[in-house]
């Protein structure tokens, strides 16, 4: 079960399964853990309700044929060494993807062109298709101690902690406020004029709060209105434009109907004693979610309301990893699934099947001499996710991914506010 202390400058947020805790910043403080927390400028919940890095990080459907190996990996986004001497500096409306200083990319939704990521309570877009591409703020605006959650037009909406995007058919987004306990949709998102955000599930009015005062915490199925949610971490939707995801609290996947009342039901419970999904993706009408805790990280199937394990496993279930198996990435490139984590990326066939396609599994603390992250690497001796300090072999450590026109796109971490996101061009 997730708990957190405290909402000030810092929020200590525990997994007590993992028997671990990390610091992770607020709003106003952007500094840096993993991907998480501070890194991502997420306040100490990235892609699940755990600090370290980050990430539910849920890119859904691939597009184009579906990949079998992987070739050169570049850096796309950010920089792996950047070192400010501010940590709270953070990157302007209109800054270049390769300026400095990085943007955290708090995840990897491509919406065709438009490439959707965030940072604690703010959803940025990139129009991808641009020669020079850029950052633009969406929705939302981190600082002060205190968390206002505001519904209505985009330019004047304030989030929580968002954990997860994705798209429906019309173009629109969901997004999941782990602190705000609400499934958000975000209507016209490419026209600002018209961009507006409505609460779909949990909390639907405009608050403010601080301390561990999260609002209307629940586990309560129904319409808008009457629902109630705890820490939603993952979120994907279907072809028929139904949203699911995961309540952390309630260690419960759940889905919001394609309905006028958006009514939400429960579809299960997470499986086999595990306790945290960092993220969900579709393929179609079948939703697959991955979960992990102890010393398995399993991927499950979810049709209606069964819940199967597709792989995973122990260590031994993924190729070349030798330690607990602390995995939470998960794209799809619409026929296959793709997971990373503990410095590799593995391409997952819907029948079970394991291998190993990025990532050199080197977890390094500083970049290695001889080593320039900014340079191509072959996809196999790419080194994902240099991190410092010790805390780098700790548990709980999502990534994010994405997928578009055969490249993967990982988000990686370094020192201090280093974010960064590599190309793995496959094929």
């Amino acid at each position: 079960m997730l708990r957190r202390v405290g909402l000030g400058s810092s929020v200590i947020v525990c997994l007590a399964v993992f028997a671990a805790c990390s610091s992770a910043s607020t709003d106003a403080d952007k500094t840096p853990s993993d991907g998480g927390g501070p890194d991502g400028g997420d306040p100490g919940i990235d892609g699940g309700p755990n600090p370290d890095d980050g990430g539910d990080p849920v890119p859904d459907g691939g597009t184009g044929k579906p990949i079998t190996s992987c070739t050169v990996a570049t850096l796309w986004a950010g920089n792996p060494t950047y070192d400010a001497p501010d940590p709270s500096t953070r990157p302007a409306d209109g800054t270049g993807i390769l300026e400095d200083p990085p943007f955290q990319w708090g995840n990897l939704t491509f919406v065709g062109d438009m490439l959707y990521t965030r940072d604690t309570g703010e959803i940025w877009s990139v129009d991808t298709s641009v020669a020079s591409p850029v950052e633009r703020r969406l929705i939302g605006m981190n600082g002060g101690n205190e968390v206002t959650i505001k519904f209505g037009k985009c330019s004047e909406a304030r989030l929580g902690a968002i954990q997860g995007i994705a798209d429906l058919p019309d173009g629109s987004l969901v997004a999941a406020d782990a602190f705000a306990n609400s499934i958000v949709h975000i209507a016209n998102p490419t026209d600002a004029a018209t961009c507006t955000v409505e609460s779909w599930a949990g909390t639907n009015a405009d608050t403010t709060f601080s301390g561990t005062s999260y609002p209307n915490l629940g586990d309560v199925d129904g319409p808008i209105g009457t629902s109630r949610i705890g820490y939603p971490t993952a979120i994907t939707t279907d072809g028929a434009g139904i949203v699911f995801f995961y309540d952390g609290q309630a260690r419960k996947f759940k889905k919001i109907a394609n309905d006028a009342n958006h009514t939400v039901s429960t579809i299960g419970a997470m499986p086999d004693g595990l306790d945290i999904s960092y993220g969900m993706v579709h393929i179609g009408s079948t939703v697959y979610a991955l979960g992990y805790g102890g010393s398995t990280t399993n991927i499950y199937k979810i049709e209606g309301t069964a819940i199967t394990k597709v792989a995973g496993g122990d260590p031994s279930a993924w190729e070349g990893l030798e330690t607990t198996p602390q995995l939470g990435g998960i794209a799809t490139d619409g026929t296959n699934l793709i997971v990373a984590g503990q410095g590799f990326v593995w391409l997952v066939s819907t029948t079970g099947t394991i291998k190993h396609i990025a990532g050199s599994g080197e977890r390094i603390d500083v970049v290695k001499p001889g080593y320039d992250p900014k340079a191509p690497h072959p996809a196999l001796e790419v080194t994902l996710k240099p991190r410092a300090g010790a805390s780098s072999a700790a548990v709980g450590s999502p990534d994010y991914l994405g997928f578009k026109d055969g490249a993967i796109y990982y988000r990686g971490h370094g020192v201090s506010t280093a974010s960064y996101v590599e190309k793995i061009s496959c094929n």
